[in-house]
């Protein structure tokens, strides 16, 4: 099926789901409270739904990954 002809959640854009989980993870992690779950709960959808309709095929687990080497890089340049 054309993502295009997929729902996406009212009130979100593809770019924008993207960019609210990354954000989302980002504070999350901080806390020390992030699960998929919690993310998709914070966008009001189901995890099944927040995989699906993230954009350019990324799933959560990938941007997890993402982002906690982007925040290991930034603690690691701020060591030297």
């Amino acid at each position: 099926m054309d993502r295009s002809a997929r729902k996406i959640p009212l009130g979100h854009t593809w770019a924008d789901l993207s960019a609210k989980a990354n954000a989302l993870i980002t504070e999350l992690l901080s806390s020390g409270a992030c699960t998929e779950s919690k993310v998709a709960e914070q966008l009001s959808m189901n995890r099944r739904t927040l995989n699906r309709n993230l954009a350019n095929g990324s799933t959560y687990s990938e941007i997890l990954t993402c982002i906690r080497l982007r925040m290991l890089r930034e603690w690691y340049s701020s060591q030297a």
